[in-house]
């Protein structure tokens, strides 16, 4: 009598097919087995099968049983959060940004109102009152300036600036300043720039209400912001 038995087993996708046949079964004779490894691969897969599980334990205990995952993106919260960061940073630092700018247009112009006072001073010491006119009264001053008004008051240095002569003895000690106004795109135009006037710098003379002292003067909120870090 023959018997034969199959026994299935799934390694590495494939199938690995073992027959064992037993033979004939006689009183006085013993069992005889031959067994027949049908896939030749079988003994390699199942090798490699070991070797995987093996490497799998090690894993395993190395990370402790926990699971990894592969997270490579960011999620719509972090994505809004960051969002938001950049917002705010942006809304305080824009205006700053525009300050800093106007200060350091500001800061080119002032060696120039200096210059325009140590004139003036000189003209009073000379004539007894400060000169209203800059071309016809002959201030002792070299620029590279615009006259702005045919009677000599305002000068442009800046494309955003215009630099006013306020003093002359109609006036008296209680306006004799020299001040830049800002007032961008209308500085072409002083009587429109005088009336879109952002903030005014002023450099009060030696003979006037404030001697030797300056400030500035907001006429919009933007400007009044402004003045307020300039004097910090």
């Amino acid at each position: 009598m023959t018997i034969e038995f199959r026994i299935k087993e799934r390694i590495m996708q494939k199938e690995n097919v073992v027959k064992v046949i037993i033979g004939r079964v006689k009183p006085d004779v013993k069992i005889s087995c031959h067994a027949e490894l049908v896939s030749a691969s079988s003994t390699h897969a199942i090798s490699q099968r070991q070797q995987q599980r093996q490497a799998w334990k090690t894993l395993k205990s190395v990370q402790g049983d926990t699971p990894i995952f592969n997270n490579n993106g960011f999620t719509l919260i972090e994505l809004l959060v960051v969002v938001l960061i950049i917002g705010i940073l942006a809304s305080v630092a824009l205006p700053q940004y525009k300050f800093a700018v106007i200060k350091s247009r500001l800061a080119a112009l002032k060696p120039m109102m200096k210059s325009l006072k140590d004139a003036q001073e000189m003209y009073y010491i000379a004539n007894g009152d400060y000169a209203y006119d800059l071309i016809n009264q002959e201030l002792d001053i070299d620029h590279k300036c615009t006259v702005n008004l045919s009677d000599g008051t305002v000068i442009k240095c800046d494309p955003y600036f215009n630099i006013d002569i306020l003093a002359a003895a109609e006036y008296r000690d209680s306006t004799n300043y020299i001040y830049a106004v800002y007032c961008p795109g209308y500085v072409d135009n002083w009587i429109t720039c005088s009336s879109h006037r952002y903030f005014e710098y002023r450099v009060w003379l030696d003979h006037s209400a404030k001697p030797d002292q300056t400030e500035c003067i907001g006429r919009t909120d933007f400007g009044t912001k402004f003045c307020k870090t300039a004097q910090q």
